[in-house]
């Protein structure tokens, strides 16, 4: 796994980087922390702030007002939610990769929450080349490594990279929240945990440089053996890696 693998060779070393990632991203989650109290997102979704720390995560991306972001597999739009706050009525966001049910959902909810800078694909293939500053691809990169997975949710990693790459613009980020193994090389079918170098292997293939990682999202005391999928208590306090890569500036 090169060096990536052994972050928590020591939970000293862990701990100085966690401090030196909250350090950086702490201005931007202090100055927009009233994004996360807006009356129109779940008392799930408030519950989950705590562990997925999103304001934080977005900082360490570089997602900032104005820009233009997509958000790969929305979910329930957890994400794109608050992203569509943090661009603001310049930026823009992309929510990609759900059903027709999944699509009228998210579109519905946008609405009523006077959400006017989101748009809603089924897929990436309807991406404008070359338009997107930033991806945030959370806990799906795991699936499209686990072949029976990607297959039968429509997962293929080299459609879903390609299509990203290219509507990136030059120097644009792709930033991968998953949940981390140490256990295995690759991503893990029955935890559905992937290790930080298969990511890297993953997207390095498809074209995009490795910037950077964070431990904001660590914690040192997973074992890495408990199943990431599932409404547990404990689904967003699992060790997770955060992952930065570039789009090459051609």
């Amino acid at each position: 796994m090169t060096d990536v693998m052994h972050r928590f060779a020591g939970s000293c070393v862990a701990a100085v980087v966690a401090a030196a990632s909250l350090l950086t991203v702490a201005p931007l989650a202090g100055a927009q922390q009233g994004i996360l109290d807006d009356p129109n997102r779940t008392e799930a979704e408030r519950a989950r702030d705590l562990h997925s720390k999103p304001l934080e995560v977005y900082g360490f991306l570089g997602i900032e007002a104005g820009m233009t972001v997509g958000d790969i597999v929305p979910s329930a739009g957890y994400n794109s939610f608050v992203l569509a706050t943090v661009v603001g009525p310049e930026g823009k966001v992309y929510a990609v990769g759900t059903d027709a049910a999944g699509k009228q959902q998210l579109e519905d909810r946008f609405a009523t929450a006077n959400l006017n800078n989101v748009t809603v694909l089924e897929t990436l293939a309807g991406l404008p080349a070359g338009a997107v500053d930033a991806f945030i691809c959370v806990r799906n990169v795991h699936d499209m490594l686990i072949p029976d997975i990607a297959e039968q949710y429509g997962m293929q990693p080299d459609p879903i990279m390609t299509a990203a790459f290219d509507s990136l613009k030059p120097g644009g980020i792709f930033g991968v929240v998953d949940v981390r193994t140490t256990l295995f090389e690759g991503a893990d079918p029955d935890t559905h945990r992937v290790s930080e170098q298969a990511v890297i292997d993953l997207l390095e293939s498809h074209g995009f440089e490795y910037v950077d990682s964070s431990e904001l999202l660590a914690d040192p005391e997973d074992d890495h053996s408990q199943a990431s999928f599932g409404d547990g208590s404990t689904r967003y306090q699992l060790d997770r890696l955060l992952l930065k890569f570039r789009k090459p500036v051609m």
